[in-house]
Parts: structure tokens; sequence; C-alpha cells
């Protein structure tokens, strides 16, 4: 449950935008190898890294990013945001996507939709 918006932790499908190679590994959202065994779907977007590599304990070389729509980000139970990439249209981002939780308060000139936004 984050801020009333309820989905099983086992199987929530997460896009995580612009994972640094460490936050992969080692931020909430980059637990991917956990959250796989619990049936969940993690994919990432970065316009820096269009392809991750083997880390620390995990390898990620399958990984590439997927690209950014409004069906895609529509498609997730939530959109992380992981880095505050000047590129990313986040107004348009909190537009499409069903929850977005904010680790750099990337959404602070978001107007609409604040609702959706969970700040960390």
């Amino acid at each position: 449950d984050v801020a009333g918006h309820h989905r099983p932790e086992h199987r929530a499908d997460l896009d995580v935008l612009g994972p640094a190679r460490e936050q992969v590994a080692d931020a909430p959202g980059g637990k991917r190898h956990e959250h796989q065994q619990r049936g969940a779907a993690l994919d990432y977007n970065d316009p820096y890294f269009p392809q991750l590599h083997k880390m620390r304990h995990y390898s990620y070389e399958n990984m590439k990013s997927v690209p950014l729509s409004p069906q895609t980000l529509a498609s997730y139970d939530a959109v992380l945001i992981a880095t505050d990439h000047s590129s990313y249209d986040f107004v348009a981002i909190v537009d499409a996507a069903k929850l977005v939780v904010d680790t750099r308060n990337a959404t602070r000139r978001v107007l609409r939709h604040r609702e959706k936004i969970v700040l960390c």
C-alpha cells in the first residue's frame, strides 16, 4: 500500500526512470532479483544507459532501456523516479502513470495529479 494504492507486493510491475548502476543493485526499486522472484516485472528507462551491465551481486546484462510513451508508462503499476534527468518530461510522466514514486523531488513543479505522486 503506497498512498492508498493497493497492489500485492509480489506482483507489481515497475518502471525505474534513470537508474544509476549502483541504484539498480542497491536502491529499493533496484532489487530486481527479489522482485522477479515474486513474479514482478521490472523495467527501466535511462537515456544515458541504453543497456545495463553485470553488477556486484547480480547480472543485469540482458536489461535494456525501454522507450517512454504514455502507453508504456500507463502499463506499469508504478513508475519510480531514481534520477532527475533534465530530459524527462515529468508532467507527461505523471499524466500517464498510475502511480509515481519520486525519490528525487523531480515532480516538485508538477501541479496536476498530485494524488498520484508519492515523495520518498
